[in-house]
């Protein structure tokens, strides 16, 4: 049986925005932006923002920082069993 890999980013995303969380992004660039992360998909963050919509690419993103206390619902560890 396959066992099917669990995509962190995508959890972690999915998790962020069904619980409403700020986070702070960081850019490549340095800057630093806080909001709430509205949608996703494999190359963007659309996040709000003091009451604005900003569109992020994710290959400007360097991290993303989630409030303290912030776990995931399901187990990421799977992800890394399969690569033994």
């Amino acid at each position: 049986m396959t066992k099917q890999k669990i995509n962190v980013q995508d959890q972690l995303l999915f998790q962020a925005r069904k619980d409403k969380l700020q986070v702070r992004i960081y850019l490549v660039r340095g800057l630093m932006l806080q909001g709430r992360v509205v949608s996703y998909d494999p190359y963007s963050i659309l996040i709000e923002s003091q009451g604005k919509m900003q569109l992020l690419f994710k290959h400007g993103i360097s991290t993303i920082d989630f409030p303290p206390g912030f776990r995931p619902k399901a187990d990421v560890e799977d992800s890394d069993s399969d690569s033994e």
